[in-house]
């Protein structure tokens, strides 16, 4: 069997991220000590690579097996429940109303779920995996919410893009039509557009951090929000992709952990500081 080169360079590629990560978490934590959100942060992200090694050495010993549900998928949950619990950390204190972000986030779990079962024809690997998904998706729309930081015009572009790039999938994957050039005008192409948006939108939210001093939490609660959105926003496009276009999200799906990394660092010291300053405690 051919090894996939591009495949394997975005595995080690995003290794290479998440050990660094991990090596610039455990640091923080013992200086500013054990806060919650660091912990789940730094359990997901140890989830994460423990899922691509398995995916690099099950390349290496068994190239051509692929089993229903495997020591990946549970740390693929493990992760997503892990950055769902930061989140929820992170804007516990920030009230808003949510009950048609709960009913989008259902539906979309629920269309994925399906997708996959249809596709592969995993049950137990789908339906928990788009359990523990959905709530990711729950909790990362909740934290755009509380910190606006989508004007509502974009949160329509965004949901009916997802939607509609969901509802296309069906026909495209059971192959009812052979129409390639249409798939990638109406399917991939605005998944692309939305991406380098999303990631456009990531980079704005960041320098914000970096060159204003005033409201550093809010701030960073915003750049928090937005890259999550975006991580949420490329993981949805890949999973519904194969091929190229599957191996370019999942390839894109690394560049955004950093900057997930850099703002919640820029949170946990702005954090705990004020809580210093104020003669609180941190947690």
């Amino acid at each position: 069997m051919e090894i996939d080169w591009f495949d394997l360079f975005s595995t080690l590629l995003q290794i290479a991220v998440l050990v660094f990560a991990v090596l610039k978490i455990v640091p923080q934590m013992r200086r500013y000590g054990n806060s919650a959100i660091l912990v789940f942060l730094l359990y997901a992200f140890i989830c994460l690579l423990l899922s691509d090694i398995y995916w690099l050495s099950l390349g290496i010993v068994h190239p051509d097996k692929r089993l229903p549900f495997a020591i990946s998928d549970v740390a693929d949950i493990g992760e997503q429940l892990m950055l769902a619990s930061a989140l929820g950390v992170i804007f516990r204190g920030i009230k808003c109303r949510k009950r048609l972000e709960l009913f989008l986030s259902i539906v979309a779990s629920i269309g994925l779920i399906i997708l996959w079962v249809v596709w592969t024809e995993e049950w137990t690997k789908n339906v928990l995996g788009g359990i523990s998904y959905g709530y990711l998706i729950f909790m990362v729309v909740l934290a755009a919410k509380k910190t606006n930081a989508f004007s509502r015009r974009e949160a329509i572009v965004v949901w009916f893009v997802s939607f509609v790039c969901l509802v296309l999938s069906y026909p495209l994957r059971w192959e009812l039509v052979e129409a390639h050039l249409i798939q990638s005008i109406f399917f991939y192409t605005p998944m692309l557009i939305l991406t380098i948006w999303f990631f456009y939108k990531s980079i704005v939210a960041v320098r914000v951090i970096l060159k204003n001093k005033e409201n550093r939490m809010e701030n960073a609660r915003r750049a928090i929000s937005v890259s999550a959105s975006t991580l949420v926003w490329i993981r949805c496009c890949a999973y519904v992709s194969d091929g190229l276009p599957f191996a370019i999200f999942d390839f894109v799906n690394t560049l955004i952990i950093p900057f997930i990394l850099y703002s919640v660092l820029y949170h946990e010291r702005a954090r705990i500081e004020e809580a210093l300053g104020e003669g609180g405690a941190a947690v």
